[in-house]
């Protein structure tokens, strides 16, 4: 155990803050690291190593998963016996096969913890920012490797979406803990702020002053602070027409177009048997999800505030 720690994976302390990575794609070397430790990789540097969707190479997408599994782990480390994070996203590509995206999450840090100083090579050949290299720097210099346990991370593998990633993390928190979370913070990228607190937050009665959104956005390459200017207002633009405004007017994504989503992100027809989905009543037909909030939701939930 390295020195100055405060790990310990014999602790009986109640969990009761969860921290959740909503993944957004799969490491593709992720399968054959389990299997073989010669072959070759960058820890996800390049973008070769990743299934990515056209949009998400502008803004090197793929660096910005890094970083935001890092700042998970510095979080999780601010108060591990306390803490529980939860890398959450299901089988989505057919091309990966089964390998699920927090499967692929938590292989690569476990990848990269392993083998730290490779790690740091890796990303300075690929010119990844500094501050990102300055991150996994300290957080492998002060912490070891223990933490990568059921004890303090773990995978929830059936999220389609952002709604799924909030409530299915729930679940899964539920699950390792016995006891539902006091307190949750979402690392993801800073355009689907509002769409968690705004919209996902409320579906479940979550309050709101328990709930913590840490930003980490896409990297453009060497950008001006004008090109980065533009090219956040472009994803808010996105964000707004292709997920905000959807999730406004369906609340628990049943409807099209974002039940379709889904559909098309589960090619493996994997659903979800969490004990806990039945508290949402999504099985009752309801035209109207404020109505079905305020008849089954609303100060019904176990981490509902009543007054």
């Amino acid at each position: 155990m390295t020195e100055g720690s405060n790990l310990d994976s014999k602790s009986k302390t109640r969990k009761t803050k969860l921290i959740i990575v909503p993944c957004h794609s799969i490491w593709k070397i992720a399968p054959k690291v389990l299997y073989d430790d010669e072959i070759p990789f960058t820890v996800g540097a390049s973008a070769s190593e990743w299934f990515l969707e056209s949009f998400q190479h502008e803004g090197n997408d793929h660096l910005a998963f890094i970083w935001q599994s890092l700042l998970a782990i510095e979080e999780l480390l601010k108060d591990p016996e306390h803490s529980l994070l939860v890398f959450s996203g299901g089988q989505t590509k057919k091309e990966a096969g089964p390998m699920s995206e927090a499967q692929s999450y938590y292989a690569l840090m476990e990848r990269m913890f392993e083998y730290p100083d490779y790690s740091r090579n890796q990303l300075q050949f690929w010119e990844v920012d500094e501050k990102l290299g300055s991150c996994m720097h300290n957080l492998f210099k002060k912490y070891p490797s223990q933490f990568l346990s059921p004890d303090y991370i773990v995978t929830e593998e059936f999220a389609l979406d952002s709604f799924d990633n909030l409530f299915y993390s729930i679940c899964r928190f539920k699950e390792m803990v016995g006891f539902y979370p006091e307190d949750i913070t979402v690392i993801g990228f800073g355009f689907k702020r509002k769409r968690f607190i705004d919209c996902h937050a409320k579906a479940i009665d979550f309050p709101i002053d328990h709930f913590n959104y840490i930003s980490r956005d896409p990297l453009l390459h060497d950008p001006t602070e004008k090109e980065i200017e533009t090219y956040l207002k472009k994803l808010d633009k996105l964000e707004k027409e292709n997920a905000f405004s959807h999730f406004r007017r369906d609340w628990y994504a049943r409807k099209t177009p974002l039940v379709d989503k889904k559909e098309k992100r589960n090619p493996y027809h994997r659903k979800a048997f969490y004990e806990d989905i039945k508290l949402l009543r999504l099985d009752s037909p309801s035209e109207n999800d404020e109505n079905h909030f305020e008849k089954y939701i609303r100060g019904k939930m176990p981490w509902s505030i009543t007054e």
